[in-house]
């Protein structure tokens, strides 16, 4: 390409001319329509159910075992601790990695250890504590959980978090402007 000393304008080289014979631009073809009965059908707005009010609340047992289900709600309606272990039993054993997982019937000795003996590691022991956590409505700090090491440690401990947390005193929040009341809270007067 040779340039000229004005501005803008520049020598086209034959070669350079092969490759676009024609500068202006071609009109694009037409697109052939589509014959009426392969149109896409018209959605009828009848036909699209309404969206829930509200999404609906998950279970977060609904994959265990309707035993451990009706253990949770019992706990819930009277408190009964032994309907409390059963549950947790059963979250740390859905938690477990599937490598340390055994078959028993029976459900580990207290005296069993998570890590050792249950093959857990500080991720699966995580997912346990969150899991408790959105269960029972807890907060449990790592500090707190150095100190269950065994399967008997972490019934007892939820057992008192959960005892600690019902005999919180529950405080209402006073209402800040531009913020709704949600089910449950006080409204003073």
């Amino acid at each position: 390409m040779t340039l000229y000393s004005r501005p803008h304008a520049c020598k086209i080289s034959p070669q350079m001319s092969d490759l676009h014979p024609d500068p202006s631009p071609q009109p694009l073809p037409a697109i052939p329509s589509l014959p009426e009965e392969a149109a896409a059908p018209a959605l009828d707005p009848a036909a699209i159910p309404p969206k829930p009010a509200t999404p609906p609340q998950s279970n977060p047992l609904a994959k265990f075992p309707s035993a451990v289900r009706s253990a949770h709600a019992h706990f819930l309606a009277t408190g009964d601790v032994s309907s409390l272990d059963t549950v947790v039993v059963a979250v740390v054993l859905d938690h477990q990695p599937s490598v340390a997982r055994k078959p028993e019937a029976e459900p580990p000795a207290d005296s069993a250890r998570l890590i050792d003996d249950l093959g857990f590691d500080s991720l699966a022991l995580a997912e346990i504590v969150f899991f408790l956590e959105d269960l029972y409505k807890l907060t449990i700090t790592n500090e707190e959980l150095k100190n269950v090491t065994t399967m008997g440690e972490i019934r007892a401990f939820v057992r008192s978090k959960v005892a600690e947390a019902a005999q919180a005193p529950v405080v209402a929040e006073a209402p800040v402007a531009g913020k709704s009341p949600k089910v449950g809270d006080t409204i003073p007067n």
